[in-house]
C-alpha cells in the first residue's frame, strides 16, 4: 500500500491499483465531486492508478499507461 499526505488530506493506493482519499477536499484536493471534508475515505474514480502523490492542496495520480491526472 502506498500512502501520501497533503496539508489536510491523505490518499492511499491499494495493491490492486485502487485509490482512496480522505480529509479536506474543500478545494477539490483529490478530485472527488463532493467538495467537503470527508471523515471516511472515498474511492477515487480513476482506474489503474500505479502511483499517487498528495502535495499541499493537490493530488496527482499516474495510471498504468503513463498518463498523469491532477486534482486540486
Amino acid at each position: 500500500m502506498d500512502i501520501s499526505c497533503g496539508n489536510k488530506h491523505f490518499c492511499a493506493l491499494t495493491p490492486d491499483n485502487r485509490a482512496f482519499c480522505g480529509g479536506d477536499n474543500t478545494l477539490g484536493e483529490y478530485g472527488h465531486s463532493e467538495r467537503k471534508i470527508h471523515f471516511n475515505v472515498v474511492e477515487i474514480a480513476i482506474p489503474n492508478v500505479v502511483k499517487i502523490m498528495a502535495v499541499h492542496d493537490r493530488t496527482f495520480y499516474r495510471v498504468s499507461n503513463g498518463t498523469v491526472y491532477g486534482a486540486g
